[in-house]
Order: structure tokens, then sequence, then C-alpha cells
């Protein structure tokens, strides 16, 4: 058993009023023994934090996805700088990093971390896999959207030598912001979690030629799976002992059912490491994932009808962001119901 004073936590990004304050607390609750080290932005607001170190990094700016009006910022950078910084400073031989917005409610995802040791030495590149968190590890083989290459990049828990491993690397540069076009419109040529694993797996030998962020060719995807299930152990939510902030709850924004559940990675791991695995028959994650769907669009529904009364075209706006108001209430109720 992993003892909690040989853990470094590594809490990284932006200082977020509601959620930070709990997240360093909820850390010290179950992990009393750890290091805790806060890594920050320059004039973060850091008053009434609990923490053992703190690091406060230059702000290295953003990207835009894509060419399009109104798009999201990528923060990869960002979070290279952030994660990196706090690494580098952490002195326990095993590292849990995790994001200022996500609340640690237990420790009993260390059981996981044994639990799969064997790998393909072909395509494995860290001394012991690492435990990340199913939510947002993308599934190449999703027939909506396939994004190869994609583990989360949330909170992982693994030795120290092999968290550093993934995250030092060279930050994006400017001329990969719009690589590629696509149906009009120009993309970065990897999202985050793309461009964080894959970089790392170049860094350390393995010259896969991964063109860019939808290149889902068989090859591509065959090799995505052979490296999660030698690299990764994918656990979910209450596996991981973490609550993902308000953000995190919309299922169809955030595109649960391209991520692969717990039993869905060890079923790929059975494939390509161990064949004498047996994975467990009910997938309790996929469901509840439908569950999630189904709630939504059952709450999208309710929103509707609540605003049916206010007619005409001068309201539409109006009726817009009441429905918005309303769908997101009830999705928060009965997710965490469902969690």
């Amino acid at each position: 058993m992993i003892a909690l004073k040989d853990i470094s936590v590594v809490v990284q990004g932006d200082i977020n009023k509601e959620l930070t304050h709990k997240c360093l607390r909820n850390i010290r609750k179950h992990l009393p023994e750890a290091e805790l080290i806060l890594s920050t932005w320059e004039n973060s607001d850091i008053k009434g934090l609990e923490y053992n170190k703190i690091i406060f990094n230059k702000d290295v700016g953003c990207f835009l996805y894509s060419d399009k009006q109104n798009e999201k910022t990528n923060n990869v950078n960002r979070q290279i700088v952030s994660t990196l910084s706090g690494l580098k400073e952490a002195s326990r031989p095993y590292i849990l990093k995790i994001r200022t917005d996500f609340i640690l409610t237990g420790k009993s995802f260390l059981k996981f971390f044994d639990k799969f040791p064997k790998v393909d030495e072909n395509y494995c590149i860290f001394n012991h896999k690492i435990l990340d968190l199913c939510y947002f590890a993308r599934n190449p083989r999703d027939k909506k959207v396939s994004y190869p290459f994609h583990p989360s990049d949330i909170a992982l828990f693994g030795l120290s030598e092999d968290i550093l491993n993934l995250y030092d690397i060279p930050l994006m540069p400017q001329e990969e912001e719009f690589y590629w076009e696509y149906k009009g419109n120009k993309f970065n040529r990897y999202v985050p979690e793309q461009y964080i694993f894959i970089h790392c797996l170049w860094k350390n030998g393995h010259n896969i030629n991964f063109k860019h962020q939808r290149d889902n060719r068989n090859k591509i995807i065959e090799l995505t799976e052979r490296y999660f299930a030698s690299n990764f152990v994918f656990i979910d939510f209450r596996q991981f002992n973490i609550l993902p902030p308000k953000k995190f709850i919309n299922g169809i924004l955030n595109d649960y059912r391209s991520c692969i559940t717990y039993v869905e990675w060890q079923k790929l791991y059975k494939e390509y490491v161990d064949n004498t695995l047996f994975p467990c028959l009910i997938d309790k994650e996929r469901k509840r994932i439908e569950r999630i769907y189904h709630s939504a669009y059952f709450c999208k529904f309710i929103a509707r009808l609540v605003v049916l009364p206010i007619i005409g075209k001068t309201h539409k706006e109006l009726r817009k962001k009441i429905r918005t108001k309303i769908s997101l209430f009830l999705e928060r109720i009965l997710f965490y119901k469902i969690y």
C-alpha cells in the first residue's frame, strides 16, 4: 500500500474563488501527510488557501481552437507551464496532479494503482501505469468524432518521474494554431490532451506519424489503443474520488459518450496486454452515462414546456435564456443523484 507521506499533490491552474479553497482543504483531509503544492499565476489572490509550497507562474497566453467566430481558448501552454513548475517542486515518490476546480473526496483510488501490472514493452513509455480519469479520455473508435491519442488531463496519479515525463515537453508553437483545414475552417493541429501525449511519445523515441487531431486512420486507432493499454488505467469520477465542478455536469455538451470507461479500458488491456483477464460483464459507468444523456434530454423537454407561454419573435432570446437556466438547474440535481 502506498504511504500517504510518499505523495506530492500538484494543484494547478487559476484560483477559483468558490472551489480552490475546498479543493485544497479536501486534499488535506484525505491525504493529510501529503506534500501540497499550489501552482498558479502571478498576482493571484491566495488569501486563506492551504499549501506547503506555492508557485507563481508568468502567464504564457493561449491560442484559439479554430478561426471560427467566438471560439474557445486553447490553454495547453498554460497547463504545461503551471503543471511542470509544480512537478519540479515535488519531493515525494508519487504525484497526484489535479486541477484547482476539482474536489477530492477520498483516497480509495490508490487501490487501482497496482491492479494491472502487465505491459507490452513495445508500447510502454512509463515505469508504471498512470491512473487517469476516464473523463475525458476519448475513444478513437467513436463514430461521431474520433480523437486518437487523447487521454484525460484533469487528474493523474503515478510515479513522480512518469508524471514529469508526460509534461516535460516543449510549448505549443504559434504555427500549430491554425494548422489544418476542415469544412472551411482552420483548426489547431492537436487539442491539448493530444498535444501533451503525442509529444511525450515522440520525446521517448516513439516516432508516430500522427498528422492532426482528426487523423483516424486504422493504424493510428490501433496504436492509440495499444499505448492506452500499456501506459494508463482509466477510472471514473467515483473510482478516482473526484467531484467535478458544475460546468462538467452537461453530458451532451461534454460528449461523455465518446469517453472510455473503466470496463472498456479493461477490454483494451485484455486484447493488447493480458488475455487472461476477465473484464466486468456489466459496465455500470456506461449505464450512468446513458442515464445522464436521458436526463439531459428530459430536462430540455421540461424547459421547453415552461417557456411555451412566452410567445413572439421579440422574446426569442428570453426564452432561450430561461430554457438554459431551467435545464442546467434540473441537470445539476439529476447528475449528482446519478453520481
